[in-house]
């Protein structure tokens, strides 16, 4: 398969309907365009107190993390997430949209540097591998980092090449993933080896909890064990039940999530 074909295939997350779940989110906020670059990202600020920024996964949306955000307004906090590039309403509708882990930390950047002094940053899935690069300042992004207080890492995998195994299990693509791996190096000009949360949570100051589910079917807990390893700064809260997906709306992380921001 052309490479440039298998770069545009993992870079483009799938299309997804609008639910009634999804427009009514977050009636209650503040409704926020941000110009990014070539976009515009769709915003949603909510309650007061310190700032903390909320960071969505691949092929997901602002909306999948608003139970989390209404829990932190209650509990003091002012919350902004916002819908990352080619997803949610951030999605270009008139054409097929594209995006990547640059450009994602790039909009998480953004969005920070508009907030202004950020307390924490919470990040699910791919978007706390996201949060952990634009916070250490990990290679391409080192001129955008941001700085936090505090950061908090929801089933995150452990690496790019973490994502780049998933992606392609997940496809029943195994044999073209060395394929698949050097097309992006070659189309972003980067090495996926230096992208490694272990190095990156090496380089930070910031407090780091880290949280997982122990039926994770994306992510296995030992990554998270694995992690834990890596920082004396950092703490692992494990849930069990959830999975990758529903760890969001389980109620142990989010207590931990809150008692972690509180001290």
């Amino acid at each position: 398969m052309n490479y440039e074909i298998l770069v545009e295939q993992f870079c483009t997350p799938p299309q997804q309907e609008d639910t009634d779940f999804d427009r009514k989110a977050f009636a209650q906020a503040q409704l926020l365009d941000i110009e990014f670059e070539d976009r515009i990202l769709k915003c949603y600020s909510m309650g007061t107190g310190q700032d903390v920024l909320l960071v969505h996964g691949w092929n997901s949306r602002a909306s999948h993390m608003a139970l989390l955000a209404r829990y932190l307004v209650n509990n003091g906090f002012h919350v902004i997430v916002f819908d990352g590039p080619a997803h949610g309403y951030s999605r270009r509708r008139e054409q097929k949209d594209m995006s990547n882990m640059f450009e994602f930390g790039r909009a998480v950047s953004c969005v920070a540097k508009n907030m202004g002094n950020i307390y924490a940053v919470i990040g699910h899935s791919f978007g706390a591998t996201v949060a952990a690069f634009i916070t250490a300042g990990t290679g391409l992004l080192s001129e955008y980092r941001i700085a936090a207080e505090k950061l908090i890492l929801i089933s995150a995998p452990e690496s790019v090449s973490r994502i780049i195994e998933n992606y392609s299990r997940n496809r029943n693509e195994m044999d073209a993933m060395t394929e698949l791996t050097q097309s992006l190096e070659r189309v972003f000009d980067f090495k996926v080896s230096d992208y490694t949360l272990s190095l990156a949570l090496k380089r930070l100051d910031a407090r780091i909890l880290i949280i997982h589910d122990e039926q994770d079917e994306e992510i296995p807990v030992s990554v998270a064990l694995r992690l834990k390893e890596t920082s004396e700064r950092s703490k692992l809260v494990l849930t069990r039940g959830s999975g990758h997906q529903k760890i969001l709306i389980n109620r142990d992380m989010l207590n931990a999530v809150r008692e972690f921001l509180s001290v």
